[in-house]
């Protein structure tokens, strides 16, 4: 028996991420893959939460003759990139970084989600088909943030994000519906913007946890 499969063309773009301070300028990395060779790539990425401002890109790419970034609205900001005479974007490409200013404002971790995203080939005509990887941009105000996971042992581990120099305390609770229930788990001084706590094995069926300035 004998079949045949045929594999449609594929552009990738992925967002990198970063933490930053509230009132500071960031940036993450833009890059792109693709199976057919590309003239130009257009985008949209959102702010909803108004967190952001002065959205600039910079390419890095040689292939790549103009990268510039236009304010749709207050939350929306476009991306639009042209390769120069001769060139096109093929296989696995770094594109550049897209850079921003953290406006004041409370902590927030700040999905940054391609949309609208619009691309020709060669012979100009246009692909249809996109996949994303989506970047974050982790905002540090006056308040803290805690995110879980799994490691690759299967343990579970606590991030902790907030301001250097800072301590924080772990509180911890197995149910949040019973008042006064709420007791130590550690204490930490950040060095950086985060620090990783591991829990080990927990076992309980549901843990919470926030972190607090004694």
């Amino acid at each position: 028996m004998t079949f045949a499969v045929a594999v449609g063309e594929c552009v990738e773009i992925s967002i990198g991420s970063s933490v930053q301070q509230t009132g500071q300028n960031t940036c993450v990395p833009v890059n792109l893959f693709s199976t057919v060779s590309l003239t130009n790539l257009n985008f949209i990425l959102s702010d909803p939460t108004g967190h952001f401002t002065n959205w600039n890109i910079t390419s890095t790419n040689p292939a790549i003759g103009s990268a510039t970034a236009q304010m749709v609205d207050p939350f929306h900001e476009s991306f639009n990139l042209g390769v120069q005479n001769g060139q096109a974007l093929l296989a696995s490409n770094g594109i550049g970084s897209i850079c921003l200013n953290v406006l004041p404002g409370p902590s927030a971790f700040v999905l940054l989600a391609p949309s609208n995203i619009a691309a020709s080939a060669l012979n100009n005509s246009p692909i249809t088909y996109f996949v994303v990887q989506n970047g974050r941009v982790t905002v540090i105000g006056s308040q803290s943030l805690l995110e879980g996971k799994l490691d690759i042992n299967n343990h579970f581990m606590l991030t902790v994000y907030g301001n250097p120099g800072v301590s924080y305390e772990i509180l911890t609770t197995t149910n949040l519906t019973a008042p006064n229930t709420w007791s130590a788990f550690s204490e930490i001084t950040l060095t950086n913007f985060s620090q990783v706590i591991s829990l080990g094995n927990e076992t309980n069926p549901a843990q919470f946890f926030q972190a607090v300035q004694p």
